[in-house]
């Protein structure tokens, strides 16, 4: 991981995502840089109404990051202003080795979601790790939660969530669900699949911090559903692993990342095919 890329643009929600990126970035002793995205269409307003809000976004990028180095004068704090679409242009600000750090609004259960939110089309684009934050308050303490599928046992969220859970001395929980073809009803070996997949993906992670508490849940249920679940458990993160896409008609990110991008009330790591 090369640092943290952070979305701001004054809102409460941004600052609560700074300040996350800046207590992460401390721990890790990682850099940081602040990206506020001027949105380009501002022009067809108008020369003047271009202009005012090119000087509004440069004065809120200059006092986030004074007030980010004030805080935390040890660490490497950059910012750059960016000109064009903002769910674009905050995408393509971080790499594949970097943490892309945006705030949001959603912070629960959103009947009707917008499905234009800024964070399911950033998930759909960037190329970073992406990291979702509610501004809500989030227990510290609460378990790190990673969904497992039976593709990916031991796969980049298994990796990432147990690094997380390690990093900050907290549990990791691993969740797989899995919907029954009838009501009430899964395999036996459908069952003992889940149940194998689970192990594996707790051995993975013992494996790279034989340190950590590890424990599993297997759930009858639709996987965004169990996911929010136990996120609404007190999780202070949740962590997926990436989307498979099939068919042209496929979703960039997958229906579940899209639900739990809407409606988590804790932070959401969206990670890639690489390693931690």
């Amino acid at each position: 991981m090369s640092g943290y890329v952070v979305g701001v643009d004054g809102s409460a929600q941004s600052s609560v995502a700074l300040d996350w990126a800046l207590k992460r970035a401390s721990r890790d002793r990682q850099p940081v840089r602040l990206v506020l995205v001027i949105d380009d269409e501002a022009g067809l307003v108008g020369e003047d109404y271009a202009l005012d809000a090119e000087r509004a976004g440069l004065k809120t990028l200059a006092t986030a990051t004074a007030g980010a180095r004030e805080r935390y004068p040890d660490l490497e704090i950059t910012s750059s202003p960016l000109l064009g679409s903002v769910p674009w242009e905050l995408s393509h600000a971080a790499t594949s080795a970097d943490v892309l750090v945006i705030g949001t609004h959603r912070a629960g259960p959103s009947a009707g979601t917008v499905l234009g939110s800024r964070s399911v089309q950033v998930a759909s684009i960037t190329p970073a790790l992406l990291a979702v934050i509610p501004a809500v308050p989030v227990d510290e303490s609460g378990p790190v939660v990673a969904g497992v599928s039976m593709r990916e046992r031991g796969g980049s969220a298994v990796l990432h969530a147990a690094a997380e859970a390690a990093a900050s001395g907290r549990d990791l929980l691993l969740v797989l669900a899995a919907v029954p073809a009838e009501p009430g009803k899964l395999g036996d070996a459908h069952t003992a699949l889940a149940h194998t997949a689970l192990a594996e993906a707790k051995a993975v992670a013992l494996e790279v911090h034989p340190g950590l508490t590890v424990s599993t849940e297997f759930v009858t249920a639709d996987p965004a559903e169990a996911l929010l679940d136990a996120a609404s458990r007190h999780a202070s993160m949740v962590v997926l692993g990436p989307s498979r896409t099939f068919g042209s008609t496929g979703s960039p990110i997958g229906t579940v990342t899209q639900s739990m991008l809407l409606n988590a009330p804790c932070p959401v790591l969206v990670t890639r095919y690489s390693s931690v």
